[in-house]
């Protein structure tokens, strides 16, 4: 970033932008919008105030880098919350399950002609972990792969073996050495 609007104050410790008037009153930018960020003008620009106090602190952003909330929080911009991450890395960092009427099951838990299976993505590449009984007993795969895929991910479940797997299996470690090569 270049310029730092002269009229604006960054406590990246707090994650807070403040804005100083002419006529000598502040106040602070925390407005959320509807997808969670706080969004504030910086030199006649709309700019998401994680990325200025990331700016702010660490200078600016590599091409083709993101700024992560790490607890998933998109309003809590304090400097120890963000890292800069790749597409990818960020993409493995979604809270959810995201859950709409077009995409009802959890993340990594696909339905077709009855039948429950699950993904995981990883260096753009999906790879199969099975079939499975009920989307709990999907997702729990899901879970434990992104476990051990998605190592960067402060969020995935750092647990031992499911007690189920998918069908015709005992564990979910057995599903993941049958389900895909890395």
């Amino acid at each position: 970033m270049a310029v730092i609007d002269p009229s604006l104050t960054i406590d990246p410790h707090e994650g807070i932008c403040t804005r100083t008037y002419r006529h000598g009153k502040s106040r602070v930018l925390d407005t959320v919008g509807p997808d969670g960020y706080v969004r504030l003008w910086v030199n006649h620009k709309l700019c998401y105030a994680h990325r200025i106090i990331w700016e702010f602190v660490n200078g600016s952003i590599p091409e083709g880098g993101e700024i992560d909330h790490i607890d998933g929080d998109r309003s809590n911009n304090r400097i120890v919350n963000l890292r800069l991450v790749t597409s990818g890395q960020n993409g493995q960092n979604i809270h959810g399950p995201w859950r709409t009427k077009k995409h009802p099951l959890p993340k990594g838990v696909h339905m077709k002609s009855g039948s429950i299976s699950a993904v995981i993505g990883l260096n753009g590449k999906q790879y199969y972990l099975g079939l499975f009984d009920t989307v709990a007993e999907a997702h729990a795969a899901y879970r434990g792969a992104a476990a051990i895929l998605h190592t960067h991910n402060p969020h995935a479940k750092k647990e031992g073996p499911a007690e189920t797997g998918p069908k015709g299996s005992n564990t979910r470690e057995k599903a993941m050495t049958d389900g895909f090569i890395l």
